[in-house]
């Protein structure tokens, strides 16, 4: 099987105001629960991530350690405030329970431009991967 997530993403300088909205209310620890996230999903599928209702558990044991200071209920607010500001696309994340965004999405598809093959999910996506050279295949989800 093809790789599917990528090994580093680039994080800007200055942050865009949904980031400083999540800094503002949450702290450095809202920060690093986004950077978190970033991280999970570019180095999983690429261009987002499942979020159903034991992820946040899942993403809390996985990504931090003891004496962290983040605990789920931070992981939830954080999320939610994230879907509700833009920082995550909420429309996705409601019909399909996956975090990504339209920033993610260019951010990834400019770094695998240059793979041989990238498969996608059609109904995940928000930008458009037809300048791609023809090495996208798209998927459906199955309604099965």
């Amino acid at each position: 099987m093809a790789k599917e997530g990528i090994d580093s993403f680039l994080l800007k300088c200055h942050t865009n105001e949904n980031l400083s909205e999540i800094e503002a209310a949450y702290g450095i620890k809202g920060f690093a629960v986004i950077v978190r996230l970033w991280q999970k999903i570019y180095s999983e599928k690429g261009y987002y991530c499942e979020w159903t209702e034991r992820s946040p558990l899942l993403f809390l044991s996985t990504w931090f350690g003891g004496g962290s200071g983040v605990d789920l209920n931070l992981i939830n607010e954080v999320v939610g405030t994230a879907l509700r500001n833009g920082l995550f696309d909420a429309e996705l994340y409601d019909r399909y329970h996956i975090l990504t965004s339209d920033g993610i999405q260019t951010r990834y598809f400019e770094v695998v431009k240059r793979r041989a093959s990238v498969e996608v999910i059609d109904e995940y996506l928000l930008v458009s991967v037809d300048n791609l050279r023809g090495n996208v295949c798209k998927k459906s989800i199955s309604v099965d």
